[in-house]
């Protein structure tokens, strides 16, 4: 589909009534998850204030998910436990168990894959599913209509086949189906057509659109800008000058045009590629913080090279500052490799040279590529960093056997809460099985 940039070009897109104001794009949004699953697990839990936190021995003892109960004593996600229990003296604390929520991930997006083959994760917890194939088979006439009935079935499905609720936002695109999806909470469905997403989203302030934090609103706020209306009336070309693209960008999704396609679900099946990801509990300001995580999605990907007997060419980083803005950067070895040395020392020189931690960073990526196989052969006749391998392989095997947490490399453990994650965590992972 084209992607319109001129002005008239929009206005006109809009009147004609493209097929991108046809799509039904849902977002649904797993309620209070981690704090639910814990829930499923102990019943108990459900009619007390709880939240599942770090652990309070270490660096970083923070909220990561808490009940309905906690909220309405205003405990929030990142506070610190000292700071919960101050706001609620009587909370249960509870470690996250992240394989059980893993689990459930893949359990509701399987449910979620019966009805569409575009699932595109957004954290563990959160799934943008194209349904508009089937809505506009369904009913031709109105397939939007057709879009909240399927939201609801979806709803009803999940809590029914695994005791956890969703909220779900109906929309004709990512942004404002996400938006949605926050309109009501919990076990709801809620709707923003292309008829009425002026009336609903304009008089939000502007920090309630995905993508726009404290430095963007700061920046907006300058030129008089606090709604979301205020945005999507100001002049494309202002937004252009003082924001740059990501101007342009905040003007397109406020006016209804963000295009972006819902991608396929690649949590079936072979990858070409492999990558590894987990978005951080508190956002990092320092690569002495950053190279535990490092290592051990590193050491995730090795084992997966290790497991297909396959060996790549291409190292990848993927980062997510703070405000949300991403970047990739990559590098092509002289020697396509398997090795956690050889793969780790490239990853950190990556990050070392094109991070700015000042930023703070939210989300941490690491990928290979140009995937080769070994053709039958055993992996300890290869010379690439040969004596790496005892060490790699006997790390795999005892973690195969007693689990990951088992064991761990030395350097890990200084903030084992930031790397407290299973090696298939879905939270961005696309290429993980």
């Amino acid at each position: 589909m084209k992607n319109y940039y001129d002005f008239e070009e929009y206005e006109n897109y809009y009147k004609n009534r493209d097929f991108h104001f046809e799509r039904v794009i849902l977002h649904s949004d797993l309620n209070n998850f981690f704090a639910s699953v814990e829930s499923l697990k102990d019943p108990s839990l459900k009619n007390v204030p709880f939240a599942v936190c770090g652990d309070p021995e270490k660096r970083h003892g923070i909220v990561l998910a808490k009940n309905e109960i906690a909220k309405r004593f205003n405990v929030r996600t990142g506070d610190t436990i000292r700071e919960a229990r101050r706001k609620c003296t009587n909370i249960i604390i509870g470690e996250a168990h992240y394989k059980d929520y893993i689990k459930y991930s893949k359990i509701v997006n399987e449910i979620y894959l019966s009805y569409a083959t575009r699932v595109e994760p957004f954290g563990i917890d959160e799934s943008w599913i194209d349904i508009t194939e089937i809505s506009h088979r369904n009913c031709p006439e109105n397939p939007f209509l057709a879009g909240v009935k399927i939201a609801n079935e979806i709803r009803e499905r999940v809590k029914r086949e695994t005791g956890l609720t969703i909220s779900v936002g109906v929309s004709f695109n990512k942004t404002f189906s996400k938006f949605a999806s926050d309109l009501k909470k919990p076990d709801a469905v809620s709707e923003i057509s292309p008829k009425d997403f002026k009336k609903i989203v304009w008089k939000f302030p502007v920090d309630a659109l995905l993508f726009v934090g404290k430095r963007t609103k700061d920046a907006l706020k300058l030129l008089k800008i606090e709604r979301i209306g205020d945005l999507a009336l100001q002049s494309r070309h202002t937004l252009k000058e003082n924001l740059g693209k990501f101007g342009e960008t905040l003007w397109d999704t406020s006016n209804g045009f963000d295009i972006s396609p819902v991608e396929f679900y690649h949590g079936r099946g072979d990858s070409k590629s492999i990558s590894n990801s987990v978005t951080l509990p508190i956002d990092i300001t320092a690569f002495e913080q950053a190279s535990s995580v490092v290592i051990s999605l590193v050491s995730a990907i090795c084992e997966e090279l290790r497991d297909r007997n396959i060996k790549c060419s291409i190292v990848k980083i993927y980062v997510k500052y703070s405000n949300f803005t991403t970047f990739t950067r990559q590098i092509k070895l002289e020697t396509p490799a398997f090795d956690y040395n050889t793969i780790l020392e490239e990853c950190k020189n990556l990050f070392l040279k094109n991070v700015d931690w000042s930023l703070g960073v939210r989300t941490l990526g690491i990928g290979v590529d140009g995937l080769t196989s070994f053709s039958g052969e055993q992996l300890s006749f290869f010379t690439c960093r040969e004596d790496s391998l005892p060490l790699d392989n006997a790390l795999g095997n005892i973690r195969k056997k007693y689990g990951d947490e088992i064991i761990q490399r030395g350097s890990v453990l200084k903030y084992q809460n930031l790397c407290d994650f299973d090696k298939k965590h879905p939270a961005f992972n696309n290429n993980i099985n």
